[in-house]
């Protein structure tokens, strides 16, 4: 009478996504052939993740036969075609993009399919995303390049032995790039050199000389600091700061992550005001809502006051525009203040909407409470026994949510 959607009694995850993270193949294939759920988000991963990450081919396949869908697929800033260069696997890669993967695709720390590829001396993965027109001297926000991570990683010898990767493959792929052109760049220039280019930069912006701050950002070979737009609008010079703002996307996922990480919310207005999305795009196909955001990493009420006075949806969900969660199920589902939840309320947030959670799907944020409440256990990342504590905030809570 079990379900093969059922969740595990230890955890939010569904029975496949047990399976595949625990290496149960031979479980996960009959699950899968009985309906289970492929596309099925759990607290962590979901399966076809799994699938990829264990390099089972034919079951990422499989999966994708009952329904999986490459393009739904939901990870932070990394995904499937990430993971399949992590396993070196040229045609599960290949598979992966003809079903939806993007080459824009980038891993947590901002390092494109390239970078990664350099990183793990994956000549024949390098050779096929350069055909796909990969520029060979592509830059991460630190400034770094393909070659550059390769070469680092050639001389770590501890790292080369824990992914089990021989120097010579690397040496192999470092003659490639310079092959086909690839050049060096912030992470093996000079740090002189480096500071030479800031205080250029800093003077450019501060003065409003656009074409010379077009002529050392043309460069483009160090990291650039979200500072420098300050500077330039600070002084007044709004050109210059929205060349910079468009020159660098600063609308993007990574620094509107940085703005929020690093309460560096005085950047926020004039970001909006010359072009900054309010989406926090974690991936070319799903966004996630900038309070959830806030509320997740870095829960500071003057934050979330910042972000919605901004503009910023109370009620808009992340991840999935029908079923993904909204500011209020983050907000109890990481046991948020009591002034975050009073203020999201009057500002319009619906305690009412239904979201599709870790503990279970279509639940409103008070049917969340009543099950940590029922169960007293508290499972956000991990499965928690509820303290007595967190149990007179959560009555709260739900007494702030039925209006009370």
């Amino acid at each position: 009478g079990l379900s093969v959607n059922e969740s595990s009694p230890y955890t939010s995850d569904r029975l496949l996504v047990v399976a595949m993270g625990r290496k149960k193949f031979d479980i996960a294939k009959w699950l899968i052939e009985k309906g289970a759920d492929v596309n099925h988000r759990g607290s962590n991963r979901n399966a076809l993740f799994y699938a990829v990450v264990h390099n089972q081919f034919p079951i990422l396949k499989l999966m994708v036969q009952h329904g999986g869908s490459i393009k739904k697929y939901f990870d932070g800033s990394g995904g499937l075609m990430v993971e399949a260069i992590h396993v070196r696997n040229l045609e599960m890669l290949k598979y992966i993009y003809e079903q939806g993967g993007r080459l824009e695709e980038k891993s947590y720390g901002s390092n494109s399919l390239l970078h990664i590829a350099a990183q793990m001396a994956a000549l024949d993965i390098s050779k096929w995303l350069i055909q796909k027109g990969m520029d060979v001297n592509i830059t991460n926000v630190e400034g770094s390049r393909p070659l550059d991570l390769a070469l680092s990683t050639k001389d770590n010898r501890s790292f080369r032995e824990e992914i089990k990767i021989p120097k010579e493959d690397y040496e192999k792929l470092i003659l490639y790039l310079k092959s086909v052109g690839a050049e060096i760049g912030g992470e093996h220039l000079s740090v002189k050199a480096q500071n030479k280019w800031y205080s250029d930069l800093k003077t450019a912006a501060k003065s409003g000389n656009l074409s010379e701050l077009k002529k050392l950002t043309e460069r483009n070979d160090f990291p650039f600091s979200p500072n420098t737009v300050y500077v330039a609008f600070k002084a007044g010079h709004a050109e210059a700061a929205r060349y910079l703002i468009h020159k660098y996307k600063l609308h993007s996922h990574y620094i509107l992550r940085t703005i929020i990480d690093f309460k560096q919310m005085y950047l926020l207005p004039k970001l909006i005001e010359y072009g900054a999305s309010l989406k926090l795009n974690n991936s070319l196909d799903s966004s996630t809502n900038l309070v959830s955001y806030a509320i997740d990493n870095s829960p500071d009420i003057s934050i979330i006051k910042t972000l919605v006075k901004a503009g910023v949806s109370v009620n808009e969900r992340s991840y999935d525009d029908r079923t993904g969660e909204t500011p209020l199920h983050f907000a109890v589902m990481r046991m948020a203040d009591y002034e975050i939840v009073q203020y999201l309320i009057q500002q319009g947030a619906n305690p009412d909407l239904k979201a599709n959670t870790i503990y279970g799907d279509n639940l409103s944020p008070g049917e969340i409470i009543a099950d940590i409440l029922k169960n007293g256990v508290y499972r956000y990342e991990r499965r928690v026994e509820l303290k007595k504590y967190e149990k007179e905030h959560l009555l709260r809570i739900k007494k702030l949510l039925e209006g009370k």
